[in-house]
């Protein structure tokens, strides 16, 4: 032992070969069961050590798009390994949740995109699998274009609303080797929510095209997704109170830009109103409420 504490092994030759001796008896353990999930570079070093394994289980864990406040762990649920599929590099939540809108639209909607798992590169299967890489965006508006990808913002004045078009341009490569060739995949999509560098509601650019029908509801959900995060400042609400309140507000948000200010105006009302005055409705009668600025009659109706 290493003096004076005598709490750490003196590094030498024989302890080189303890360690040597306990990783084999481990790999050789590994070795008898039907399959694994080592990193290459552990399989590579059980080849060192003269234990002969197989190639780590093939098959990843099902995509699931990023979102701002991605605190919980990915699936882990695995795939065939004889199915297509498609590997996603990590990805911003703005970029992850517009890939997400394109995913079962040609020319991908028969590939199952999956987790990158870096770990597993070295390994044939994986490496031979296809890879996106460096996605970005086409936006559209009364015939001018505009890229948006991780490395590029949108112009400061560029106003949320509607646009022309919104393309989503896939650069796939072949296998995950550096030299391996390269195709781009072009897919429309019906929307995207630009965090532009920041991470709030205010300063995002949320965008939908005029033609493509998605929902406010949708929509909503998106802009939830790629910029809600709770905040872990104790003197801020509960994460449950936090997430309710972005939520009236990312609806709103989209009803305004979907279905325009009067729209927007009632879908704040009638929220509201779902939080604050549903609960005091008798079970079996029905109220009318007459409102203006400055004054509100409330009368029930007659059964």
């Amino acid at each position: 032992m290493v003096l004076p504490a005598r709490k750490e092994v003196i590094d030498n030759a024989a302890l080189k070969a303890l360690h040597d001796a306990a990783e084999q008896i481990l790999y050789k353990a590994i070795a008898t069961r039907p399959d694994h999930r080592l990193p290459f570079t552990a399989w590579q070093r059980a080849c060192e050590l003269g234990v002969t394994l197989p190639q780590a289980r093939s098959g990843l864990a099902i995509w699931r798009p990023q979102t701002a406040d991605d605190c919980h762990g990915r699936s882990s649920r695995m795939i065939a390994p004889e199915g297509a599929m498609l590997i996603v590099p990590a990805l911003e939540p703005d970029i992850a949740q517009a890939l997400a809108l394109a995913r079962g639209k040609p020319p991908i909607q028969d590939v199952q995109l999956v987790e990158a798992e870096d770990a597993l590169q070295g390994y044939a299967w994986y490496d031979n699998l296809p890879v996106i890489r460096d996605i970005s965006l086409r936006i559209d508006r009364e015939g001018s274009v505009h890229r948006y990808d991780d490395d590029m913002c949108l112009p400061a004045d560029f106003a949320c609303g509607l646009v022309d078009r919104i393309v989503i341009d896939l650069p796939v490569c072949e296998t995950g080797r550096t030299d391996a060739p390269r195709s781009v995949h072009s897919i429309e999509i019906p929307a995207l929510v630009c965090r532009n560098g920041g991470w709030d509601i205010e300063e995002a650019i949320i965008l939908a095209t005029r033609d493509d029908g998605i929902t406010p509801d949708r929509l909503s959900r998106m802009i939830y997704a790629t910029i809600f995060c709770g905040a872990d400042d104790g003197d801020c609400d509960s994460w449950d109170t936090q997430s309710r309140s972005f939520e009236r507000e990312a609806r709103q948000h989209a009803t305004h830009i979907l279905l325009g200010e009067d729209a927007a105006t009632l879908e704040a009302i009638n929220m509201s109103a779902w939080d604050n005055l549903s609960w005091l409705i008798p079970l079996d009668r029905k109220i009318v409420i007459h409102a203006e600025r400055g004054a509100i009659t409330v009368d029930f109706l007659p059964n």
